[in-house]
């Protein structure tokens, strides 16, 4: 089984490190608490995968990006098995920027990167990419920060 990956909108790093205890992650809330604004992106991490992607979107080098750590922890639970990770705010302001034309444009190169093991079809990434596009918009509207709950 792999790493799941949801990518989801709060207003404070309280309110994201919440999301940890959310036995299904920001879709499944507790009773009394809230659904966050989120999508489902299981095999694309936010680090290296999302790292790659910002690249191509700013032109610059993946060496560059991770130079400026684009992902910082929240909170883990103690064994390490789920977590939440904030989202670099320069990234999603560049993801919600970015055209539908930019985003397929780039979904071809970012196909081929090495982590996708060859495995991906561009056609098949537009859409996740103007969803994550689209919630990046709506986080940035909100005066939100952007966050990505990880469960092994």
């Amino acid at each position: 089984m792999g790493v799941l990956y949801d990518y989801f909108s709060a207003a404070t790093d309280e309110e994201a490190a919440a999301v940890v205890d959310w036995v299904g992650g920001p879709a499944f809330p507790p009773p009394g608490a809230e659904q966050k604004d989120n999508i489902d992106l299981n095999g694309i991490d936010p680090s290296v995968m999302l790292g790659k992607l910002e690249a191509l979107l700013v032109g610059q080098s993946y060496d560059e990006i991770a130079e400026r750590q684009g992902v910082s922890a929240v909170r883990f639970e103690e064994s390490g098995e789920k977590g939440v990770v904030t989202i670099a705010d320069e990234f999603t302001a560049v993801l919600a920027a970015a055209t539908d034309e930019r985003l397929i444009a780039v979904a071809g190169p970012w196909s081929e990167i090495e982590e996708f093991h060859g495995l991906a079809d561009p056609s098949l990434l537009h859409q996740p990419l103007h969803d994550l596009r689209d919630l990046a918009a709506r986080t940035r509207r909100r005066g939100h920060r952007l966050y990505c709950w990880m469960s092994i």
